[in-house]
């Protein structure tokens, strides 16, 4: 849900940063979920 009216030239730039920033969410959500893994495990 990006308003890009106020730079037309970057339509695709704030889906570029949406999905950059989904993607980094799931690498931080998988790293920690790991790292909880490995400390339940002991």
């Amino acid at each position: 849900m990006c308003i890009n009216e106020w730079a037309g030239w970057g339509g695709n730039f704030c889906e570029l940063i949406s999905t950059a920033a989904a993607q980094i969410v799931l690498i931080i959500v998988r790293c920690v979920g790991s790292k909880l893994n490995i400390l339940s495990a002991y």
